[in-house]
């Protein structure tokens, strides 16, 4: 019982410290300017929030940029799902905002149906 005892006043005593002092969580921050040029490329998916489209992918994530002569981004998004088969989506990304700006507009839905998404191309710190 002694043991028992002393197992919850030291949890408690924790948990009390934690919560006086708790740690900054790690912020993810839009770049200040994304150079889009340099941002052309195959990018391989090391970490993600989930997302509905994404539910059956398992391995092999990754988006694939380039740029067209219209000044548009091509954007193929690939994984490979349970089944071992790759899927695949295409779509088109602009950058909205200055010539600098960190923020791009993406559309995988077809060209007549004006359907975009928004996204921020971000860093995260371990720091």
């Amino acid at each position: 019982m002694k043991i028992l005892i002393a197992a919850i006043l030291f949890l408690s005593s924790v948990c009390a410290h934690a919560a006086a002092n708790p740690q900054p969580a790690n912020v993810l921050k839009s770049i200040s300017a994304l150079d889009v040029p340099r941002y052309m490329g195959t990018w391989y998916e090391i970490a993600k929030f989930p997302a509905w489209f994404q539910k059956k992918c398992v391995a092999d994530t990754r988006a694939e940029y380039s740029l067209q002569p219209d000044g548009r981004v091509q954007v193929i998004n690939r994984c490979r799902q349970g089944s071992g088969e790759m899927k695949e989506a295409l779509g088109s990304a602009r950058q909205i905002g200055g010539a600098t700006s960190s923020k791009l507009e993406v559309r995988f839905a077809p060209a007549w149906r004006p359907s975009f998404q928004r996204y921020g191309v971000t860093i995260g710190s371990s720091t």
